[in-house]
């Protein structure tokens, strides 16, 4: 006899109807007829009040209706599986809270830094742009934040223009690998490339220290600005040279 047999059995027995049954055990009456048409089970909890209010054995009712356990046996499968995911879930979302929380007290405090460490540069907010102005030379940080979820700027660099009466050229510097690279633009479409060491010391591309910059009287104003970029740069971006 089946799950469904048995509860319409006691039912019909007992001379109730789906009403009075779904009373006398705390469901509706849908809820019965679902049973007895096979389109739902009882759980096992309810299914032992009823046999034990009709004395049945348990043992051989389940034992009669072999859906009914592989239904019980594949439930605690899902079960089981659904605790591990929902754990697994939860280990992601307190993950990546903690990281996010991380990363949003670091954001504050690296764009903080940045901004106070251009402002005792003497720098100054001007059209979107940090620039700071001495004698032929401007200087100028990007104004940014720091990206969502990363760690640096997406750019870190600073740049200067310079000009005088005879000569007028950009300067971009940036760092990488334990140097600062550097492009010297200058002229209709000439440029000088090169690199500062960790001690100061300014290298030249093997191509172009006969250029003419690089040999002109213009060479001592340029790498003094380019060794006053270094300091802005670090100073600016927080870099800790070791």
């Amino acid at each position: 006899m089946t799950i469904a047999e048995m509860i319409k059995k006691t039912r019909v027995d007992n001379h109730l109807t789906q009403e009075e049954y779904a009373n006398k055990f705390g469901v509706s009456r849908q809820t019965v007829s679902s049973w007895e048409n096979e389109k739902s089970i009882p759980d096992l909890q309810l299914i032992i009040t009823i046999c034990n209010t009709y004395n049945l054995s348990l043992d051989s009712l389940l034992n009669a209706d072999h859906n009914y356990v592989d239904k019980i046996d594949m439930t605690k499968k899902i079960v089981r599986i659904s605790k591990k995911i929902l754990l697994l879930i939860c280990i992601i979302i307190c993950s990546y809270v903690a990281f996010f929380g991380f990363w949003k007290i670091h954001a504050t405090n690296k764009n903080e830094s940045f901004t106070d460490s251009v402002s005792e540069l003497g720098f100054t907010l001007n059209n979107g742009i940090y620039m700071k102005a001495d004698v032929d030379t401007v200087y100028e940080l990007p104004n940014q934040k720091l990206p969502f979820m990363k760690f640096e700027f997406n750019v870190q660099q600073i740049t200067a223009q310079y000009k005088n009466e005879t000569i007028s050229c950009n300067l971009i510097l940036n760092y990488d690998n334990h140097k600062y690279f550097f492009n010297v633009d200058y002229g209709l479409d000439d440029t000088v490339k090169g690199w500062i060491t960790e001690n100061g010391k300014i290298k030249y591309n093997k191509s172009e220290t006969n250029d003419h910059l690089t040999s002109s009287e213009h060479r001592s104003d340029i790498e003094d600005i380019l060794h006053t970029m270094v300091e802005y740069y670090n100073t600016a971006y927080s870099l800790e040279l070791k």
